[in-house]
């Protein structure tokens, strides 16, 4: 599946004042998903490691926010982490290709769920709302 179709349905039942935080340190990745969900209107910010998304939030107040585990200096994890002593007020799901990773191993972790970037419609479902 594209990334357009992708993005398509991911952010379909979305508000347009609603904004999503995309954490990855792939570039490509972050660029595409980046201007596709902004082809449809809505607002999203990037962020390629866990400081520079630390940084938007505590500029921003976000509805979503999806983020890669594997990234250099500190991972999703740590994210989450540093985001719960803010006490910041949103979702935050795992977003990985990490083999070990799965749903009930995020949710353990504290994430409010897991997409695989594998699995394309999972991603789909988290920014529907669906989770």
């Amino acid at each position: 599946m594209s990334i357009e179709i992708l993005c398509e349905d991911l952010i379909e039942s979305a508000q347009q004042n609603d904004k999503v935080l995309f954490v990855d340190d792939d570039p490509i990745l972050r660029k595409s998903m980046t201007r596709v969900i902004k082809m449809h209107g809505y607002n999203v910010d990037n962020a390629k490691d866990t400081y520079s998304a630390l940084e938007l939030c505590k500029k921003n107040n976000y509805s979503l926010i999806i983020t890669d585990y594997d990234m250099p200096i500190n991972n999703g994890l740590a994210l989450l982490k540093s985001l719960k002593k803010m006490k910041y007020p949103c979702p935050v799901f795992l977003y990985s290709s990490h083999c070990m990773l799965s749903e009930e191993v995020a949710k353990e972790m504290g994430f409010a769920g897991y997409c695989s970037k594998t699995e394309i419609m999972d991603i789909m479902d988290v920014i529907k709302g669906n989770y």
